[in-house]
């Protein structure tokens, strides 16, 4: 006897033999996300990045427009073109939505021209930005300067380098030779680190404006090349000086990078500095080779009254044997309410 046996085979549909597991794991879960939360994690990435993601899908067509955060790497970019197209579509696209940063950064072999890194400087301007960052290392950028104005009116001392830009919060000057800078209005600004050239000014009755401005700084480096120790001092200088003698109460500062510049042969300028600075809390000096070996004037700590009592750092990087910094050091001392870490670097003379 023959026993025969039938089986039925029933297909099963694609939905249902897939594993639950792999169904959770393939819903888009980071689209769901809301606006804010998709907008701080693109502040992550470069410009370039973020407005890839518009090819995601309907939901990420306009999720990188409202990026208050804008860093264009010129690295991403393998030609001129291509990096100049993409500048000019950004800018179009984007509209007027305000920004908090906005930097680009060029390549080896990916640049600005003259145009577009002035079309980008307006347009993060118009945007209000606070923080604006332009880093070009293969050619001398010629911006136009009235960008950084507003519509007021002043005579040809302030015809080099007017920055009126009340809601910046961090600004870097450095490499301007033959340029002036006047701070007009940056009452927002906390960082500032500015290195001037002794080019860039003309004249002592020019009207320059650098200290009276910064007085809401948190965070201030200012450098200028020494003075020759002769009968002559340099330009820059004295403007420095005697900018400084005009400047308000620095209520809010706690950090301060400074150069020779203050550091003449009685160190007034230098514990001015201090004296206007009240809650100051590091102090780094940095001190060329020139004036190391100068004979200068011993200050009695005794008659001198500086501002050191929330002053717990200084860092002094130095020529070796530099003949100030003992007296710096002693006066200093005298006015710290509490001990203090002082760290001197010398280096070897040229």
């Amino acid at each position: 006897m023959s026993l025969g046996v039938r089986f039925s085979v029933t297909r099963m549909s694609n939905k249902h033999m897939r594993p639950k597991a792999l169904e959770v794991s393939t819903c888009d879960v980071i689209s769901s996300l809301p606006d804010e939360l998709l907008h701080h994690i693109l502040s992550f990435t470069t410009a370039r990045e973020a407005v890839q993601t518009c090819v995601l899908s309907m939901r990420w067509l306009h999720v990188w427009k409202p990026l208050r955060r804008l860093n264009i790497e010129g690295r991403e970019f393998t030609s001129k073109i291509g990096f100049m197209k993409f500048i000019d579509n950004l800018l179009l696209h984007r509209g007027c939505i305000p920004l908090d940063n906005f930097q680009w950064t060029s390549s080896s072999s990916v640049s600005l021209d003259d145009d577009r890194a002035n079309r980008c400087v307006c347009y993060a301007l118009h945007c209000n930005v606070r923080e604006l960052g332009i880093i070009e290392h293969h050619q001398l950028l010629n911006l136009d300067h009235s960008y950084f104005t507003s519509a007021y009116d002043f005579n040809d001392d302030f015809e080099d380098f007017l920055i009126d830009a009340p809601n910046l919060m961090s600004l870097h000057l450095e490499d301007l030779p033959f340029l002036a800078p006047c701070l007009v209005n940056v009452s927002s600004l906390v960082t500032a680190s500015i290195s001037l050239e002794e080019e860039s000014y003309s004249s002592f009755d020019a009207k320059y404006s650098i200290f009276g401005a910064l007085s809401n700084a948190t965070n201030l480096k200012l450098l200028a090349p020494v003075d020759n120790y002769d009968n002559y001092p340099s330009q820059l200088n004295k403007v420095l000086k005697r900018d400084l003698l005009r400047c308000q109460t620095f209520n809010n500062l706690k950090k301060l990078s400074v150069g020779d510049w203050c550091v003449d042969a009685d160190l007034l300028a230098l514990f001015d500095l201090l004296q206007f600075s009240p809650i100051i809390q590091k102090l780094t000096l940095h001190l060329g080779s020139i004036g190391a070996w100068v004979s200068h004037c011993k200050t009695d700590e005794s008659k001198v009254k500086v501002n050191c009592e929330h002053l717990k750092k200084v860092k002094i990087t130095c020529v070796q044997g530099d003949k100030r910094v003992p007296n710096i050091v002693k006066i200093i001392l005298a006015n710290a309410k509490s001990l203090l870490e002082i760290v001197i670097k010398p280096y070897e003379r040229w």
